[in-house]
């Protein structure tokens, strides 16, 4: 899910994220993930703002 850089900045983002927590409540999901680069600090603050934090998770990754 992504806003339009043109479009960012003004709550849709906020909205997105508060329709699909929403949604997800609903249907009995317990926990929702974002996934994106670790040099991307503007989502990650983003991210951070709306309550997510840091996971067990690990991504693995190959470079062809």
């Amino acid at each position: 899910m992504a806003v339009e850089p043109s479009k960012q900045r003004l709550g849709i983002g906020r909205q997105l994220v508060d329709a699909l927590e929403a949604q997800a409540r609903s249907e009995g999901i317990e926990q929702i993930y974002s996934v994106l680069l670790a040099e991307d600090e503007r989502d990650s603050t983003f991210l951070k703002k709306s309550g997510f934090g840091a996971s067990e998770l690990k991504i693995y990754a190959k470079r062809l």
